[in-house]
């Protein structure tokens, strides 16, 4: 496989889509397929009619996205070059641009910014010159560089350069707007929303308000800032941008706007935004988001569990970077803050402590690429374990013009959030804090990241106490902060522990082979400490989670030669069609098949995880790697849904608003499909009613390799075994005739989404079965950080009778 292509397939998610532009060599080129030249009169030449997209000569473009092996468990790639369209498919994946684009207060703010620093712009300018350059960086819809071409034009207006640069009225002015955009169908869709309001690459001119021609222009380029060629003289005038993440740092904003000044900028250019401010408060009752750090009790001979990756607990699976002393950082979690401080059981210790500020206004005034540290002393408020912050930010898009992401006091949007930052340690281990003492809060950050921590006042003394010097480590978690919050939960441990021990009590715990088919072996480490003779860890991922999953049993928890037997504890690292019964512990089929089910690969799409556990199951035991009457846990799982009215999600993902800050994006709303495919939320944050009953969509039974789909007038609609129930027949079967319907509930006024969750199941007698979270609708997000939502583009009204739910956007269904 080309490096380039393997690179780009390990970075990426279930619902990505990988674009890569390859260069067609010699040997890949024949007859029947010449290198691509643009036709003489063609955009090289003369400007076309239409943005012109496709690829650049001598290249070709291949668009890859994962589909689930129905046959053989686990993934494939599959070319959808063909089929798919690349941008429809990055608006699937980037789920915060609509959002972002029905923000009003965003919209608002930079419309009016822009208009202001428009005016300063067309003052500052040189006397007698009439052309500005200005510069966009991160283009997303061009929406910032249409506001940059409108005002422009109007500030030219109403400049008097008669009087003050000696102009004559016939003077000609211009605005060249240079939009910048890494991806690229961004880029693609930024040409056509761009084109469609009238902007052209080249100059084209049009009267302004006294009657002096302006002519002005956007030219999107697919580039990165920092690597894009030096804007040559004049300099452009004009900066806007809009690299801003939930953690203010995340998107390269500080290397963008250094670079900007170094190479692009004029030193009398007006940037948009300009400053901006991050404030925090030290909590308590939020470690739960780092470790996981949780034991589980209840083994023989009084044995713990621990889900460390070492024996003494001081490194987990969601350590990743270390600061210059080697000090482990926490992590960071964007949240909606209002509704969580409402439902979570979490304390503020402290008043909101102003942190850092940062001015990109200039070139003397942002901060360098060594970062900055700075130490705050601060009383608290109430007593406690400091063990994190909340932290948001406050951006100044131009004087008295301030947008922030501290959702208590600005109204409530989807795109930016709150981020705790979860310090790596421990709550017994976090420091004390009590009213009245003062303590410190240390805050750093690098160019891309935010770091907090919190000493006692006691360190006042050694400010930047000498510390040996320890060779950085840098790398991502192993595991996200919603996956540690997950395994942190003792309640779902103990449920998924018991029924473990169920399905070893069927067998005989000495008789037992267990194969664990998860993502990281929580499971089969349970069957180990609870004396199964041998097990078995699949571990597919392809990233450090394998070894990790294997330290995590063989260090933390003595599953390793030297404290138990070599068979009987065996982590394979293979796809699921590879492992063989030469690979098992002691080379013995297995009895016992056990699961979360989690796949680091598929986190977030509950419903994929279903059916991919089915199918590497059935395939396994097709093969004879486990036996015909294997046990498993869970033993089946039942697909369900729900309608729900959220206002917040119709408003802020509504694929009905065409026209944003004044500017047609008709071209981006027909991309709009969160009615065809879901996005993956943590809904548990979002304010909703529910809407219908709740209805079981189908049934993947485990142990008859079944698939069941229900209907809502005929029951059970039908029943396939694995794998036919995959074949193109009974898809289309399915697809025409089933009905499945969720009555409106009384008093519903209306449904304007639809949640999805997976209710596993394991057997505890011949006709009986409980829930493996031990669960029920109302509490199981306690044990689901996110939920597959799909958003109606009409909410359905309580007159119009049931909501139909739609099914065919289950990879499997």
């Amino acid at each position: 496989m080309n490096n380039e292509i393997a690179e780009a397939l390990a970075k990426s998610k279930y619902s990505d889509l990988v674009h890569i532009t390859l260069a067609n060599t010699e040997e890949e080129l024949t007859e029947d397929e010449p290198p691509k030249k643009r036709a003489k009169g063609s955009k090289s030449e003369v400007e076309s009619e239409k943005p012109d997209h496709d690829a650049e000569p001598g290249t070709r473009e291949i668009l890859l996205t994962a589909k689930l092996d129905h046959e053989n468990g686990g993934f494939r790639w599959m070319d959808v070059s063909a089929t798919e369209d690349p941008i429809a498919r990055h608006l699937r994946t980037k789920i915060w641009i609509f959002p972002m684009l029905n923000d009003d207060k965003r919209t608002f703010l930079y419309d009016r910014g822009i208009e202001l620093a428009a005016c300063e712009v067309v003052r500052r300018r040189p006397p007698g010159a009439s052309t500005i350059h200005a510069l966009d960086i991160g283009s997303g819809t061009g929406l910032l560089a249409m506001m940059s071409a409108k005002y422009l034009q109007q500030a030219f207006s109403r400049a008097n350069d008669n009087l003050e640069n000696g102009c004559s009225t016939d003077m000609v002015y211009y605005a060249k707007i240079t939009s910048l955009e890494m991806s690229r169908p961004m880029a693609i869709l930024a040409r056509h929303i761009t084109f469609s309001n009238g902007f052209r690459q080249e100059a084209s001119v049009s009267p302004s308000l006294n009657g002096r021609l302006c002519e002005t222009s956007i030219d999107v380029v697919e580039a990165h800032s920092c690597e894009f060629p030096p804007i040559s003289e004049p300099k452009a005038m004009f900066c806007t941008s809009e690299l801003l993440d939930s953690g203010l740092l995340g998107e390269g904003w500080l290397p963008a706007m250094r670079d900007a000044w170094e190479r692009h900028l004029d030193p009398r250019a007006v940037v948009v935004p300009q400053r901006a401010r991050v404030l925090a408060q030290v909590v308590e009752g939020i470690s739960e988001y780092w470790g996981p750090h949780k034991v589980l009790i209840g083994f023989p001979n009084r044995r713990k569990m621990s889900l460390f990756t070492n024996a003494n607990g001081e490194e987990t699976l969601s350590d990743g970077s270390y600061d210059r002393e080697g000090k482990k950082h926490g992590v960071q979690v964007p949240i909606h803050l209002k509704k969580f401080l409402k439902d979570h059981p979490m304390k503020l210790l402290s008043m909101p402590i102003p942190v850092f500020e940062f001015d990109v206004s200039s070139k003397d005034t942002i901060p360098g690429p060594e970062g900055r540290s700075i130490t705050i002393e601060f009383v608290p408020v109430a007593s406690g374990k400091a063990e994190g912050v909340i932290f948001w930010w406050e951006l100044d898009i131009f004087p008295g013009l301030t947008y922030t992401t501290n959702a208590v006091v600005h109204p409530w949007q989807d795109h930016w959030h709150a981020c705790l930052y979860v310090f790596p340690r421990e709550n017994k281990d976090c420091v004390s804090l009590s009213p009245g003492l003062s303590s410190q809060l240390i805050a750093s950050h690098t160019d891309s990241r935010l770091h907090f921590d919190v000493h006692p006042i006691q360190m006042n003394t050694l400010r930047h106490p000498e510390q040996q010097h320890v060779e950085l480590i840098q790398r991502d978690p192993i595991v996200s902060p919603r996956r540690c919050w997950i395994l942190n939960n003792l309640e779902r441990s103990r449920n998924i522990f018991e029924c473990v021990k169920e399905a070893l009590d069927k067998v005989g715990h000495a008789k037992a082979s267990v194969l664990d088919i998860s993502d990281f072996p929580l499971c089969g480490m349970m069957a180990a400490m609870l004396g199964a003779a041998h097990v078995t860890s699949l571990e597919s991922s392809s990233t450090d989670l394998p070894y990790m999953s294997a330290k995590v049993a063989q260090v933390a928890n003595g599953l390793s030669p030297q404290n138990y037997h070599p068979d009987n504890f065996v982590v394979a690292r293979c796809h699921p069609e590879n492992l063989t019964t030469s690979i098992l512990a002691a080379n013995t089929r297995s009895n016992v098949v056990v699961g979360e089910p989690y796949y680091e690969f598929l986190e977030g799409h509950q419903v994929q995880e279903a059916f991919n556990f089915y199918n590497i199951f059935c395939m396994l035991k097709e093969k004879k790697v486990v036996c015909r009457d294997v046990v498993t846990m869970p033993c089946r799982a039942i697909i369900c849904a729900q309608g729900i009215e959220c206002p917040d999600l119709a408003k802020f993902y509504n694929g009905n608003t065409r026209y944003i800050g004044g500017f047609d994006h008709q071209v981006m709303t027909d991309y709009w499909t969160f009615d065809q495919h879901p996005i993956s939320i943590s809904l548990y944050e979002y304010d909703f009613l529910p809407a219908t009953n709740i209805v079981n969509i189908a049934t993947l039974d485990f142990e008859r390799d079944e698939i069941e789909i229900h209907d809502s007038n005929r029951g059970k609609l039908f029943t396939k075994l694995w794998p036919s129930a995959y074949g193109d027949d009974e898809r289309r079967h399915m697809h025409d005739h089933s009905r499945i319907q969720a009555e409106m509930l009384q008093g519903a006024t209306a449904c304007n989404a639809i949640t999805f969750w997976v209710d596993y199941r394991a057997r505890t007698g011949p006709e009986t079965t409980k829930s493996v979270y031990g669960k029920t609708y109302i509490d199981h997000r306690k044990y689901r950080p996110t939920e597959q939502v799909l958003i109606l583009r009409t909410p359905h009204s309580s007159d119009m009778g049931p909501v139909t739910i739609p099914i065919h956007w289950m990879d499997g269904m």
